[in-house]
């Protein structure tokens, strides 16, 4: 067994304290400790019990040990058999075939520290043109909704209905109880009054606008789309 140099100089007090040479409150004040531990190491020096005088890790394996085995087993099974495999089935395939259980983002770590790349790389994002605006006033509306405290809890939650010029940004809207047909033909019907009749609409796809019928026999005919009551009225306006 190899000795470090303060496990010596241990050894050396509590022997020096056996042969009389130094008292235990002097070794107690060399090995800080209590001088009750001086007596507990005496006295099982005395029984041959040399260990109780070294360090308490000193015969202990030191747990990283079995953690570099652990991953060890690991990086090798990625190595030879799963490169290619993404973190989570990585995971699911060492606990279902090699009853290795280990944590995703254990895992993961681990992988990316290794050199192992992940599976999915990062996608180059498309490129999407904007949308030129409109040229004039009125030839499109955007038309939405918002439900929102918009009353900050001094009242009920309101639907904020609107529409929004596409060439200028300029804004109409009103609260209602909720996103219905009613609401949006009581904003129509405001806008139309005090400006005129715009151009045309663009909306998201909610059923107050496109209807999830299928079309009828006569509309396909027509080459007609299946209009939904709001629908009818905006093109009966034109």
């Amino acid at each position: 067994m190899i000795l470090t140099k303060e496990e010596k100089n241990r050894i050396e007090i509590i022997q020096a304290v056996i042969e009389g040479k130094i008292d235990v409150d002097d070794a107690a004040k060399l090995l800080l400790l209590s001088q009750r531990q001086v007596y507990r190491l005496l006295a099982k020096v005395q029984q041959g019990d040399i260990s109780s005088v070294l360090h308490g890790n000193k015969q202990r394996v030191a747990p990283n040990k079995f953690a570099d085995k652990f991953w060890d087993t690991i990086l090798l099974l990625v190595a030879e058999r799963y490169q290619g495999i993404n973190d989570r089935h990585l995971q699911e395939i060492l606990k279902r075939e090699h009853r290795i259980e280990v944590g995703r983002e254990s895992l993961r770590k681990r992988l990316r520290s290794q050199g192992f790349a992940p599976k999915r790389k990062r996608r180059k994002k498309k490129y999407r043109q904007r949308r030129e605006r409109k040229a004039a006033f009125g030839l499109m509306l955007q038309i939405d909704a918002s439900p929102h405290d918009w009353l900050e809890g001094r009242g009920e939650i309101l639907t904020l209905v609107g529409a929004r010029d596409d060439a200028t940004g300029f804004v109409w809207c009103r609260f209602e109880e909720s996103e219905t047909t009613r609401a949006y033909m009581a904003l129509m019907r405001e806008i139309f009054i005090s400006h005129g009749l715009c151009f045309s609409l663009y909306s998201d796809r909610h059923s107050i606008f496109h209807s999830p019928r299928e079309a009828t026999v006569i509309e396909q005919l027509n080459n007609q789309r299946p209009l939904t009551q709001f629908g009818r009225a905006m093109s009966e306006l034109g």
